[in-house]
This record gives C-alpha cells, sequence and structure tokens, in this order.
C-alpha cells in the first residue's frame, strides 16, 4: 500500500492533489528487483524498477472556498481563536471533493544502495530516473479566472474569445500534447465549437458542474452542456 500526493507550484499558482480514505479506485504496482551484488558484510547494491498507477480525487483547498457546512460552521467558531503560526497555516486549508481528479502511473529505475545484515535490518537509499504521466484537471482558484467570467463583456463571442485567450496565455493549453483541444479551444465562438469542446472534456472525464457553470447558464446565452465547458476549461488545468 501507498499514499501519493501531487504537488504542482507554477505560474504563481498552486494545487494540492491526495488520494481519497476509503478504498476507492483500486490501484497496482510492480517491483521488478535485481539480484544483490555485495561489496562486504554489511554494504551492497541492487537494482529496483518500481512501476504504479494512481487516481487522486481530492484536493486541498482553502477554507474560504469550502462549501461544506461543518466547515463553515468550523471556521465560524475559530474565528476568534488565537493559534501558532504551522497550526494555523494548517487549519486554514480542508481536503475536499472539488469535482476535480487527477489520475496516472510513474516509473522508476533506482540502484539502492544498502548498509546493515541481510539477515537482521538493512537500512537503504537510491537515486534514479523516472517517468511519468498525468492526466486530469485541477482547481487553482486563481483570481484572474474569475474577473474574467465578470468583466468579459455582455456579448457570446466576447466571453468566448477572453476565455480562449485566458486559456492559451495562462499555459493551460498546450498544442503539442492536446491539438484537439487546443483547437476546440482557439475557435470556441465559431459554429458549434462550444457544443464539441464540451463533449471532447466529457470523454475525457473533465467536464465538471460547479457555481460559474450555473452563473454561464443563468445568463441565457448558453443551453446547460455549453455552459459546462467554458467553466471547465477557465478554472482548470488539463494535463496530458
Amino acid at each position: 500500500m501507498e499514499k501519493v500526493t501531487l504537488s504542482i507550484q507554477g505560474r504563481n499558482r498552486d494545487a494540492t492533489m491526495v488520494q481519497q480514505d476509503d478504498l476507492g479506485k483500486i490501484s497496482w504496482l510492480l517491483d521488478v528487483k535485481s539480484p544483490e551484488y555485495q561489496f562486504n558484510e554489511y554494504f551492497g547494491v541492487n537494482l529496483l524498477l518500481h512501476t504504479s498507477n494512481f487516481y487522486l480525487n481530492r484536493q486541498s483547498i482553502p477554507k474560504i472556498f469550502s462549501n461544506s457546512p461543518s466547515v463553515i460552521n468550523s471556521s465560524d467558531e475559530d474565528s476568534g481563536s488565537s493559534e501558532p503560526n504551522d497550526s494555523g497555516k494548517k487549519n486554514r486549508r480542508v481536503i475536499e471533493d472539488v469535482y476535480t481528479n487527477v489520475e496516472g502511473r510513474y516509473s522508476m529505475l533506482v540502484p539502492i544502495f544498502y548498509l546493515g545484515n541481510p539477515d537482521t535490518f538493512r537500512f537503504g537509499f537510491g537515486f534514479g530516473p523516472a517517468h511519468v504521466k498525468l492526466k486530469g484537471n485541477v482547481d487553482f482558484k486563481d483570481p484572474a479566472s474569475n474577473l474574467l467570467l465578470i468583466y468579459s463583456g455582455p456579448s457570446r463571442n466576447d466571453f468566448l474569445n477572453h476565455v480562449s485567450a485566458y486559456q492559451f496565455a495562462s499555459g493551460n493549453i498546450n498544442p503539442n500534447t492536446d491539438p484537439t483541444l487546443s483547437y476546440l479551444v482557439a475557435n470556441l465562438s465559431s459554429g458549434n465549437h462550444l457544443e464539441l469542446t464540451a463533449y471532447y472534456l466529457a470523454s475525457q472525464g473533465l467536464l465538471r458542474p460547479d457555481l460559474a457553470a450555473v452563473t454561464i447558464f443563468q445568463s441565457g446565452k448558453y443551453n446547460a452542456l455549453e455552459a459546462l465547458a467554458p467553466s471547465s476549461k477557465k478554472m482548470d488545468t488539463h494535463m496530458n
């Protein structure tokens, strides 16, 4: 059993994804170890190939963004209490399901140097190359994207053009890794590309409902499916 936590940082934004506490989606791992080579009685080395998959569907978010009633109530109760700096920082974040998920696989090939008696106890350490492949979405709670939603202009085309420009300017879309999504997002205001984007995101498991989608739908300019597409791409980074 292993516990995986993914921390993403960059462009003045950060997000932390963790595994859920219950069994959830089953993961697997594989370890292949070479024969050991002994330098002496208490010092040796072997080669370890380790590969494993993971599924993360809980995210650490600031308490102020939480929609959980229990968290809101506890925040009200704690507002008047004083805490040490480290404890205060930890208590200002909660782990919740915010309709984000990241799944992936990593593999590494590591020489393990160990000290100790093979028949009793050994301590090992190692380093080596690793390969990680990720796919999913995370919520960066980016203030700029919220301003985009509010001040992007009255017309449908203005809003969609701003969404497209923001996605490319922020680095959320990479044409080299996902040319299909890049093409759709670059042409959101043309034809039925917005609806096709929603279908594509749904096929990748990245379409997510949230308050932004409700706000977009209530404008009356988009159907339910169309409202989900800019919401999902406005708030998230797609990793492939």
